[in-house]
């Protein structure tokens, strides 16, 4: 493998609302019991990500599954000792429902089996031993917090028990930190991707373009996110300097630590 296919195969990848295509084929108009019109979905309905998969190929190696129940994927990197686990939070956004977005039970039942089948192996194969630490990082499109988070969040205490420390979303186009299950001993930390490709017209007033690079301590027990900003349109990218520092001092830094 060159080393150009093995940077491929180390991305990470999951599907965002604009990466579904509207089509004709996906609907059709049938009469209900009453003799109305209804639209209703066909067996076409999935293809909406045909193009989606094909491009996760090019990468992956592999085509981005179109049944509901394979989209969630478990990605393991044992000398790391991390894994993320990966969801598509779209599969219900259609030309009707926009806003729809959600997390597939079926497709959250597979990751999690996948996930812990993933460990076992490395153990057994001796890729990873019992006495390593490990992070599990969840991954997927939409906010699990605010005004525009997912109706149904419920999911996130099944990622917790199985020791998801992190998620990383995008689609709010803006920086988002934040902390979901608060009271549970195991908590999960969130982290808003930013705005990094939206327009001006997409994101909220006054917010740059941004993007986060994440340090993860040797120990797997803390993580600094930074903060990465561009103020004008083909701008220099620099630190995006919003948080208060940890240890009191006057000003802000252009990054904050999460520990655990």
């Amino acid at each position: 493998m060159s080393q150009t296919e093995g940077s491929k195969a180390r991305d990470i990848f999951v599907p965002g609302n604009h990466d579904l295509r509207d089509l004709p084929e996906a609907y059709e108009e049938r009469e209900d019991k009453d003799g109305s019109s209804v639209t209703v979905k066909t067996d076409k309905y999935p293809l909406r990500l045909r193009e989606y998969s094909g491009f996760f190929h090019r990468f992956r190696q592999k085509p981005y599954p179109l049944g509901y129940a394979e989209q969630g994927m478990a990605i393991p990197f044992w000398e790391t000792g991390i894994q993320f686990l990966t969801l598509n939070s779209c599969w219900q956004i259609d030309q009707y429902n926009r806003k729809r977005s959600g997390i597939n039970p079926d497709a959250l039942a597979q990751v999690i089996r996948d996930a812990e089948d993933q460990e076992t192996m490395a153990l057994r194969s001796g890729q990873f031993f019992a006495h390593q630490p490990t992070l599990r990082i969840g991954v997927w499109h939409h906010a699990v917090v605010g005004s525009e988070q997912m109706k149904n969040v419920e999911f996130l205490g099944h990622l917790e028990k199985i020791g998801v420390r992190i998620c990383l979303h995008g689609d709010v186009h803006e920086a988002r930190r934040d902390l979901v299950r608060y009271w549970s001993p195991q908590k999960i930390h969130v982290i808003g991707a930013g705005s990094f490709g939206a327009a001006s017209g997409e994101r909220p007033e006054s917010t740059p373009r941004l993007y986060n690079v994440l340090e993860i301590a040797r120990d797997l027990r803390s993580v600094r996110v930074n903060t990465r900003c561009q103020l004008k349109t083909d701008g220099p990218w620099k630190g995006w300097n919003e948080w208060d520092p940890a240890d009191g001092r006057e000003g802000a830094v252009p990054y904050y630590d999460i520990k655990w």
